[in-house]
């Protein structure tokens, strides 16, 4: 408890400088059954959830994420811009990644399959990130996906 009241103090110092910090990320062991409720066991419905101290998106760029395994984990309005998060849209709970940030996240283009995925309002900037609009399961307006190319103009668009 006392952990998570320095913790708790560090997040609102940097929520007050409202800037880019860079430093080492923050290796933890079995970071599962710390930023997962239930120990990282599905809950009720069936799926994994996140603590939702672990939900601010400050806390998730301090922390070391690149091997957290995201199986059945319900990411739906999640912001993981800015951290080293692998997700792959195939072993998240319901395939699901309506409303999640995913600005400066990596999606390998030989593993990483978007197929039947609910990609509603979610923003994806890997120009990497194989996505064919034609096989997901759902995309809306609000859903942006960067394509790297730059018209005549040299304007980007979403």
């Amino acid at each position: 408890m006392l952990a998570y009241e320095y913790f708790k103090k560090v997040i609102e110092l940097l929520n007050s400088t409202k800037m880019e910090i860079g430093f080492e990320r923050i290796k933890v062991d079995n970071i599962e059954k710390i930023i997962f409720k239930n120990n990282g066991l599905p809950n009720k419905n069936g799926y994994i959830e996140f603590e939702e101290f672990f939900e601010n998106n400050l806390v998730l760029r301090m922390l070391d994420l690149s091997n957290v395994d995201l199986t059945n984990v319900n990411i739906i309005g999640l912001d993981f811009s800015g951290t080293n998060i692998h997700i792959d849209p195939q072993t998240i709970y319901n395939k699901d990644m309506t409303d999640v940030n995913c600005y400066g996240i990596k999606f390998s283009p030989w593993f990483c399959s978007f197929n039947d995925v609910i990609l509603d309002g979610c923003v994806i900037n890997d120009y990497e990130a194989m996505i064919d609009f034609t096989k997901l399961k759902s995309y809306n307006e609000n859903t942006k996906v960067l394509s790297e190319v730059i018209d005549i103009f040299g304007s980007r668009s979403f």
